[in-house]
């Protein structure tokens, strides 16, 4: 797959933005990622006593001293007797640029903070994590990021040409002397001698060896990328919105994204983007493409069709009355811009409906004693896609 590989020492500068002050250890799962992730994130210690809700905002960001939200207030995981762990409402990528009005993520060094409050937004307790953006799109929170790092190549050990053991000049059988004369003796010569040459010897055959077709030494040629995850849209196709390519590859060294509108190709090659109000109501795809050396592997997303822009909510609504059996609740109004033409209440125990609750107004009923209740309400607007807005929530004793 593509990826990244071996550490450099240092992590990224900090960025612009204001940093809260350290809180209680707070753990963020996977230690490091891609900017599309939702992470989880869990408290060192629980929720203190007087406090029935937790807040996540996101620290750093140059234009927003006062942190972005990054996970909406719930009581669903609140706990005052162990740690808290919550998923983040909203990817990194969607946080920035949904919540943020930001283009992207610049690199460098945030916080993330979870807040335990009350109804009032009166903070107990702030759980903090440090981040760090390597570039747009990876972040870890090891403190250190990562890149590529080529392994060296060993240096192959050369083989010790033999040396040849050289040939003994042979020694005659014999070689004949001649003995000077001591007296008028004369020695004749030795009789040559003739060593008869040894009798044949016949070595039966060998049988016949059959030796199988030498294995190439040379290089196989590297297959083309193959496609594990095919490629899909995450994030809200509507106007107004972010949305992501994500696809996974094995053997490939690059992948480029592009993106299709209506079938045709639109500008730009990252792997996110904006869907622009012109594109309403047509259809929207993605094209992940992964090469090597031995080529390119294409992976195209299911089309989408284009819906128009969120309802914007303005201010959430508001329980009023006591969290009391028999006691009436009544919710205020959500605020939404532009204003909505219609609105829908469901109330929720313990983050589930309750079958029938859905007026501005709750009879507290004992099923209720020892929950949580909130509610929700939906605003609609022609030309808009219903927007949504929930309260904080109210204890019932």
């Amino acid at each position: 797959m593509v990826g990244v590989s071996g550490l450099v020492t240092a992590g990224p500068a900090s960025a612009q933005g204001k940093l809260p002050a350290t809180g209680a250890a707070l753990t963020i799962t996977p230690s490091s990622g891609l900017d599309t992730d939702r992470p989880t994130l869990t408290t060192s210690t629980a929720c203190p006593a007087g406090s029935d809700s937790y807040t996540g905002y996101w620290y750093g960001m140059a234009n927003a001293d006062d942190g972005i939200l990054f996970v909406d207030n719930n009581n669903l995981q609140w706990s005052s007797t162990h740690p808290v762990t919550v998923d983040a409402t909203k990817s990194w990528i969607d946080a920035a640029t949904v919540v943020g009005g930001l283009p992207s993520i610049a690199p460098g060094h945030y916080v993330v903070e979870l807040q335990c409050v009350d109804w009032t937004t009166k903070i107990y307790k702030t759980f903090t994590a440090g981040v760090d953006f390597c570039d747009a799109h990876h972040w870890t929170t090891t403190g250190s990021c990562q890149t590529s790092t080529p392994t060296p190549t060993p240096t192959p050990t050369p083989t010790p040409t033999p040396t040849p053991t050289p040939t003994p000049t042979p020694t005659p059988t014999e070689v004949p002397v001649t003995t000077p004369p001591a007296a008028p003796v004369t020695t004749p010569p030795a009789a040559p001698v003739t060593t008869p040459p040894a009798a044949p010897v016949t070595m039966p055959p060998a049988p016949p060896v059959t030796t199988a077709p030498p294995q190439s030494t040379a290089a196989q040629p590297q297959p083309a990328p193959a496609v594990v995850k095919a490629a899909s849209i995450t994030g809200k196709v509507l106007v107004g919105q972010k949305v992501s390519c994500t696809a996974s590859f094995t053997g490939a060294s690059s992948v480029a994204y592009s993106w299709l509108v209506g079938g045709k190709a639109v500008a730009g090659s990252s792997a996110s983007r904006t869907i622009a109000k012109t594109e309403l109501g047509k259809s929207e795809a993605c094209k992940a493409t992964a090469t090597n050396a031995a080529g390119s592997t294409v992976s195209t997303s299911k089309a989408v069709k284009v819906g128009p822009q969120l309802l914007p909510v303005k201010t959430a609504p508001r329980i009023t009355g006591a969290g009391k059996v028999g006691s009436k609740l009544t919710a205020t109004a959500a605020v939404f811009k532009p204003k909505a033409k219609a609105l829908k209440y469901q109330w929720l125990r313990d983050g589930k409906a309750i079958k029938g609750a859905t007026k501005a107004t709750y009879v507290v009923t004992k099923a209720d004693k020892g929950h949580k209740l909130t509610v929700v309400e939906t605003g609609s607007l022609a030309t808009y896609t219903a927007g949504t807005a929930t309260s904080r929530p109210v204890s019932v004793k």
